[in-house]
């Protein structure tokens, strides 16, 4: 490990760490709030349909995660670092094309094209782009700070951008995509105001992203060579394995959080007594196991394949079984 001498680790990483975050949920929030209810009830495709085409989109994760992270890994970076330039890169990206999956002039189009238009729009965002900018995100952890203690900060910050979102969105979504009707006197959803919401929330993403590229400084510099990245190729699934005997995994529902939550002190010495201390980086902190060998996102990548290989099979059965199906 290399370091650099920039300013201290304090409140200004934390913080564009939480924006990070706030970016990601914009975007992600709001296609598990309003994704499925906006095609059934404005662009009138099955449930079935929308549900097959997030199953889809779930097995494209499984390869998009790990090849994203292994892009990460081999990727040298730049004076910003390595993992930052992926935000600047990606935000645009992600924002614009989670506003053009709700796109309500399409609603009298053909069914055909609805249905395309969804798997394009759908796994561009979530399979491509939204997976080009969390696994950076994610694995940036590792490179803002040594200190095992101001990565548990980063993590308790992280989770706080994730509930800032999901409160502001929880709360304005509602207010603008939903109007009264005048007849019955219910609030229904309105396509064109779905339209909108998506497009103030992406450009909110954006703003998340810039202020988390322009406070965040990465400090870490891993120096990774090609014979021990294709060492790790091997033994990174081989160490969650034990992991998941020693401690157990809890695969996250809807795998938003980059992988394992588990208990990181208990892992870490396993890890440890298995492999020793050579290689061993350890990012764990507030339960959230960022845990990094010397591929940090790579590890991310195989944690995400899992959860999105469930959430896949969870997604069809919602859309066929009905909005009742709860996976107990």
């Amino acid at each position: 490990m290399e370091q650099q001498t920039v300013r201290p680790f304090g409140i200004r990483d934390k913080l564009g760490y939480l924006f990070g975050d706030f970016g990601n949920d914009f975007t992600f929030i709001l296609s598990t709030m309003i994704l499925m209810k906006f095609y059934t009830d404005v662009m009138g495709v099955g449930a079935g349909i929308v549900g097959t085409v997030m199953m889809i989109a779930r097995f494209a994760d499984a390869f998009t995660d790990v090849t994203m992270g292994r892009i990460c890994d081999r990727h040298q970076g730049n004076k910003n670092g390595k993992f930052k330039p992926w935000i600047l890169r990606m935000c645009g990206p992600v924002a614009v094309s989670s506003f053009l999956i709700y796109q309500s002039a399409l609603s009298d189009a053909p069914q055909w094209l609805k249905i395309g238009y969804l798997c394009v729009t759908y796994i561009l965002w979530g399979s491509v782009f939204y997976t080009s900018i969390n696994i950076p995100y994610g694995s940036m952890a590792s490179a803002i700070s040594a200190d095992p203690g101001d990565r548990q900060s980063l993590s308790t910050f992280r989770t706080m951008g994730g509930m800032l979102a999901g409160a502001v969105i929880g709360v304005g979504l509602p207010l603008i995509a939903y109007q009264k009707n005048a007849e019955t006197g219910k609030e229904v959803l309105v396509g064109s105001r779905v339209t909108l919401a998506a497009g103030i929330f992406s450009v909110l993403a954006i703003l998340c992203y810039l202020l988390c590229y322009f406070l965040v400084t990465e400090r870490v510099r891993p120096k990774v060579s090609e014979d021990v990245f294709q060492e790790n190729s091997v033994r990174i699934p081989r160490l969650l394995r034990q992991c998941k005997s020693a401690v157990g995994f809890h695969l996250d529902d809807d795998a938003r959080h980059d992988g394992c939550r588990i208990n990181c002190k208990t892992a870490c010495q396993k890890i440890r007594q298995s492999r020793g201390q050579r290689g061993v980086q350890s990012v764990c902190g507030g339960g959230l196991c960022a845990d990094v060998f010397v591929a940090p996102a790579k590890c991310l990548g195989l944690c995400r394949t899992a959860n999105a290989l469930l959430a896949g099979t969870r997604r069809i059965l919602h859309g066929f079984l009905g909005a009742d199906y709860r996976r107990h």
